[in-house]
């Protein structure tokens, strides 16, 4: 039964045993690691705690091996067997696609920046983040009571391989939080999905507001960027931004950004979420 459940993720082109695993060969697979997240020490240890008070029981959740015997899964539970210094017995896997790396392990920690970093990508807990409000943003837009609900693991991944340019917004996002603080994941959102709006002077338009974002320069105090960079310096001078929902923030940038693209004048940003006669969420032009 332990092997079934497997099957309907990994698919037919493997194998299974289980396996008494002696610290020996926990030290030896654990070299041949492919790339993944940083090992948890304080995990295993709490891993070998429960092999010795005998609380550890063999589950589906085993030990995973690619098509090259490179070690997919299992690192923490190997160094946990280490630490034990005693055999534990595992199911382990042998032969399973490298693809399939996101289709399992959903039940535990690992996060978008895990799997980004398992990649090789850089910086990929701050590219995680931003994909999440990149790909949610689009869905906000209009709507009376926006949610900013982020994707799916696979989703996530999707959206990466089909828009490489939000790399460059995390960048971008970074910059923008260092001159005007809050989060930068919500800056980078915003950045990509402003570049990427289908006119032929958005990209050169998304550069300028966010650099004069940044730099305040030369703008009047009438400038829809200058209201933004003041009410978002204001908020991160007064240490407000644990009471500011990220909905917020975003529909600031959006609002501002349509009043820059207008050319209109702006004394105050203003964004009414509730009361009779809540604003919907602003749509970029």
């Amino acid at each position: 039964m332990l092997i079934k459940e497997k099957r309907a993720i990994f698919g037919d082109k493997w194998t299974a045993e289980e396996v008494s695993v002696t610290p020996e060969m926990a030290e030896e697979w654990l070299t041949r690691r492919a790339p993944n997240r940083k090992l948890s020490a304080a995990r295993a240890r709490k891993f070998a705690l429960m092999m010795q008070r005998g609380e550890w029981k063999t589950t589906p959740q085993g030990i995973v091996f690619d098509q090259q015997d490179r070690l997919m899964d299992g690192q923490t539970r190997l160094q946990g067997v280490i630490f034990y210094g005693q055999p534990v017995t595992f199911i382990v896997y042998r032969g399973v696609d490298y693809d399939l790396f996101t289709a399992f392990d959903g039940g535990t920690n690992r996060s978008l920046g895990d799997l980004l970093h398992t990649k090789g990508e850089i910086n990929a807990t701050a590219l995680a983040a931003a994909i999440n409000v990149a790909w949610a943003l689009p869905l906000m837009y209009g709507m009376k009571k926006p949610v900013l609900r982020p994707p799916s693991r696979e989703q996530a991944l999707k959206f990466l391989e089909n828009n490489s340019g939000i790399r460059e917004s995390v960048k971008v996002g970074g910059r923008v939080n260092n001159h005007v603080g809050l989060a930068p994941r919500l800056h980078a959102g915003v950045h990509y999905n402003l570049s990427m709006i289908d006119d032929q002077d958005a990209a050169e338009d998304c550069d300028w507001f966010f650099e004069h974002l940044m730099s305040g320069a030369d703008l009047p105090e009438a400038h829809p960027v200058f209201q933004l960079r003041k009410t978002f310096l204001g908020w991160t001078a007064e240490q407000k931004i644990i009471s500011i929902p990220d909905n917020r923030i975003l529909a600031f940038h959006i609002r501002a950004w349509n009043y820059y693209r207008s050319g209109d004048d702006l004394k105050s940003l203003r964004w009414r979420q509730g009361g009779a006669h809540p604003e919907s969420f602003p749509t970029p032009i």
